[in-house]
């Protein structure tokens, strides 16, 4: 399930503070509007972030790692999954009829009072960009999807629902 999404090109230093409140509660995605500790809910703490192997990925490991309260941290090397582009066609079915990953239909109630997204328009923003994928500027949003998802089906977490066999009634 998409929680929450956000993007941003940041300089070094406000990345690791917005993964500093992120690891908190994964909702608080809005740099420009963090969120009020008494408005943060503890089922919300990020129980695991994946990091791209690459250039700025192993400063941001270091940091993870040596982040209190601890935060689990996986590196993770895409290029074995080929191209960007290649990444994207291998997990789609994640998302089709079949697939396993919920994206809301309607909106729903606010998750902060100080922000107007709400999952909805997190999911709105995702699917514009994977819809438009490769031809949009949403290159980041769909090649993190890809990886997250690859991550997951590499430890065997998921499973498409090609994957799966559906029994025959």
């Amino acid at each position: 399930m998409l929680l929450s999404l956000m993007k941003a090109r940041l300089p070094f230093e406000e990345l690791m503070e917005q993964i500093r409140r992120m690891a908190i509660d994964c909702t608080d995605s809005h740099p420009e509007y963090p969120k009020r500790p008494h408005t943060i809910k503890p089922e919300y703490k990020t129980s695991l972030f994946i990091v791209e192997r690459a250039t700025q990925g192993q400063p941001l490991i270091s940091f993870l790692e040596k982040m209190r309260p601890r935060v689990r941290v996986e590196g993770f090397v895409p290029r074995t999954y080929g191209s960007k582009l290649a990444r994207a066609k291998t997990i789609r079915y994640f998302l089709g009829p079949r697939g396993i990953i919920w994206l809301p239909a309607t909106r729903l109630e606010q998750t902060n009072s100080r922000d107007n997204y709400t999952l909805y328009d997190h999911s709105q923003k995702f699917m514009e960009d994977v819809l438009v994928y490769p031809n949009g500027t949403g290159e980041d949003v769909v090649d993190t999807f890809s990886q997250s998802i690859l991550f997951l089906q590499e430890f065997g977490l998921i499973k498409s629902g090609y994957d799966v066999e559906v029994p025959e009634y």
